[in-house]
């Protein structure tokens, strides 16, 4: 056995002695050995705190894996293109999970930790899942995404974002498991020689909580309705904040994680923080006769990369044609490069509606052409998603074909 395959064993043994030891003593210093078990087997990641929680009469949460992120980096996702992979995280264990009546031996609570860690820390998966999600649904709700710029709108969406995050990589959250391609992406980093007994033990653990129903919420197959929530008040905190807060409290008394009614309060905060005054400015609106100058540059320094010149259409139609050739030739040849082309028409109507807002003076020509390049990124979105033959819209099919065909669109 190799050096590497051998400190691997050794540290999920520890992690294994680590849980024998809450189990039997849950206290500051046995967390603080588990926390510091977790940095060693995922050293890329950083647990920043590790809880336990005595759960007496509420619904039991077991493993809580809760990642740190922020609005910058939901933007960074959302708007910029960017990868994102969880650096630190915070881990909170349910003493219901140590009940004798779910019959967990101390390997299967190892490997339902393991499971939920790795699948947070290991790769970008867990944003891109969000984000594709998002990208869906705004085509299903024929929505744009306002590009935050206030900090506090920026938070908003950061909770709804880590949230469906833990709940797309929860064991707890699943209603069913196998021996799959999951699995096999632990077993590759652990090694061969835990390779077994990580399978043997993960399954043997799903099959005791999902007879138990200690994961709930199976039935409930829409992991991201919390993110539908925060969207409902991200879009109109005016009308919403009130029934938010109403809604958190009730939440808050139910729940039983601490780091969760941590998460919960601080979201209620933000929510808060957003004043009368900011909700005008957020909104685009003129505020005292006056506009925002930084934030209206933020808008045009976003939407210069969108193309070179806003008082140009062709090169907005130029720059609509390529993505369109781009889209063509994934549903065609690269069906897996579709939901980066949905993400970047997202991101054009969103800087488009940002324009239209912030940008005083534009004649009612120059609205009426954006307002029609805006609908026809639309059906564009709508047509990728939906796999249409035709990728053009139907009303101006002729035309765009035609400079398409015509153009050395590359």
């Amino acid at each position: 056995m190799d050096i590497e395959r051998r400190q691997m064993l050794n540290l999920y043994d520890d992690l294994t002695n680590c849980i024998y030891m809450i189990k039997k003593s849950p206290n500051n210093a046995t967390m603080e050995d588990f926390k510091n078990c977790l940095a060693k087997l995922f050293p890329d990641a950083t647990p920043v705190k590790a809880v336990y929680t005595q759960n007496i009469d509420k619904l039991g949460f077991y493993v809580f894996v809760f990642p740190h992120i922020d609005g910058d980096d939901v933007k960074k996702v959302l708007f910029d293109g960017k990868k994102l992979i969880v650096k630190k995280y915070d881990i909170e264990l349910d003493s219901k999970l140590f009940d004798p009546a779910l019959g967990l031996t101390a390997n299967e609570i190892t490997a339902l930790i393991f499971h939920d860690v790795f699948a947070m820390v290991s790769d970008a998966s867990p944003a891109m899942k969000v984000r594709n999600w998002l990208d869906n649904y705004l085509i299903e709700k024929n929505e744009v995404l306002k590009i935050p710029e206030l900090v506090h709108y920026r938070n908003i969406l950061a909770y709804g974002f880590a949230e469906s995050m833990r709940k797309v990589t929860s064991i707890f959250e699943k209603d069913h498991y196998t021996d799959g391609e999951e699995v096999r992406m632990i077993d590759e980093y652990l090694g061969d020689n835990l390779e077994q007994v990580f399978s043997k033990d993960i399954i043997s653990a799903f099959n005791k909580i999902d007879r138990m129903g200690a994961n709930y919420n199976r039935e409930n197959t829409d992991k991201f309705i919390t993110m539908k929530w925060v969207l409902r008040i991200y879009n109109n905190i005016a009308l919403n904040r009130i029934p938010g807060i109403m809604g958190i409290k009730k939440c808050i008394e139910i729940s039983a994680s601490k780091i969760e009614r941590r998460e919960l309060k601080n979201f209620a905060a933000r929510i808060s923080r957003i004043d009368d005054e900011d909700l005008l400015t957020e909104s685009a609106v003129e505020y005292n006769n006056t506009i925002d100058e930084d934030m209206l540059k933020n808008m045009r320094d976003s939407f210069i990369s969108f193309h070179n010149s806003f008082d140009d259409l062709d090169d907005a139609e130029d720059d609509y044609l390529i993505l369109m050739n781009k889209a063509e030739q994934a549903s065609a040849n690269e069906p897996d490069a579709i939901p980066d082309l949905v993400n970047e028409i997202n991101k054009k109507m969103s800087c488009i509606q940002d324009y239209v807002d912030c940008a005083g003076g534009l004649t009612k020509s120059d609205l009426t052409r954006w307002k029609t390049m805006f609908k026809n990124y639309d059906i564009l979105r709508r047509n990728i998603s939906s796999n249409k033959p035709s990728l053009f819209p139907s009303d101006r099919n002729s035309y765009l074909r035609k400079k398409y065909n015509n153009k050395d669109i590359v």
